[in-house]
């Protein structure tokens, strides 16, 4: 698992591009990791946990579900900044 984050943090990527891994530590479930990361820096999440070797359906969901997830959040972190910087809160800063 360590060497796989390695090289995952070392390939280059490109625009557009959604880096997702599957893996395996056997025994362990499987994992499906996904670069959640807008920029060249790599931010993996765990997207989803198998107990059973997961079909490319499973997988797809749960790379677009996490996806959703993280666009989801950088929606409600913009809002929650926005209500802060209009009640004043953010002036003292």
């Amino acid at each position: 698992l360590e060497a796989a984050m390695t090289h995952a943090h070392e390939i280059g990527v490109h625009q557009g591009v959604t880096r997702a891994m599957v893996i395996r530590a056997y025994p362990r479930p499987w994992h499906v990791f996904v670069d959640t990361s807008p920029d060249s820096d790599a931010d993996f999440e765990v997207a989803a946990t198998f107990e059973a070797e997961p079909t490319q359906e499973d997988i797809n969901y749960a790379i677009v579900e996490c996806l959703e997830g993280s666009e989801r959040e950088d929606e409600i972190v913009a809002a929650q900044m926005q209500a802060a910087l209009d009640a004043g809160q953010l002036n003292r800063v």
